[in-house]
């Protein structure tokens, strides 16, 4: 039953995703969608900063030893947040060193806001150790719909790359902040740094 939920909403999601890109591909054009790619290829170097296997190696230290989970998931979160931050602006550093347009660094600027959002990725953790793949499923699934629907406002608006950019982070953003509630059912954790 898990697997019929994970597979459906992936589905779902890869259609609507279809979809959003086609969409955003046509309003965009050439020059446009390349400031977008653009955006999110800076966005995709610099997240292997952002994370460095730190949430790979947390989550398997939790499945291991399911009574560090307390501890271990909110120092991750703080990890990240301030790893997020120095990613960010080495990023916004280099592109301006490396002396990239104008459009090309906003577009990056924008995409790499999720350098930092992202930090709220470990609230996955206790889902995803405890193989509970409906609801953070569901939840992608919607994230899809709803890049879909803005992607198709924002072309009817005749948007320009960055909008398409913002609608990117606050949809990635959204899902995890949907995800969060369910995963501290499951989980008690200690919010205080140790």
């Amino acid at each position: 039953r898990g697997f019929l939920k994970l597979a459906s909403s992936r589905v779902v999601a890869t259609v609507l995703l279809f979809v959003a890109f086609a969409v955003t591909a046509s309003a965009l054009g050439p020059s446009g969608l390349g400031t977008y790619a653009f955006g999110l290829a800076a966005l995709a170097i610099f997240s292997y900063l952002a994370d460095f296997g730190f949430q790979t190696t947390v989550n398997r230290d939790v499945a291991q030893q399911p009574g560090r989970e307390p501890e271990l998931i909110p120092n991750l979160a703080y990890l990240r947040v301030l790893v997020g931050i120095v990613a960010y602006g080495a990023m916004v550093g280099l592109l301006a060193l490396l002396h990239y347009s104008h459009s090309q660094q906003e577009a990056a600027m924008v995409a790499g806001v999720l350098l930092v959002t992202l930090a709220m990725e470990p609230a996955r953790i206790p889902l995803q150790v405890r193989l509970r793949v409906g609801w953070p499923a569901a939840v992608e699934a919607f994230e899809a719909g709803v890049f879909a629907g803005g992607t198709i406002l924002l072309a009817a608006l005749n948007a320009g790359p960055l909008a398409f950019l913002w609608l990117y982070v606050g949809a990635n953003t959204l899902t995890e902040l949907l995800i969060i509630p369910a995963a501290l059912r499951l989980a008690k954790l200690r919010w205080r740094p140790r």
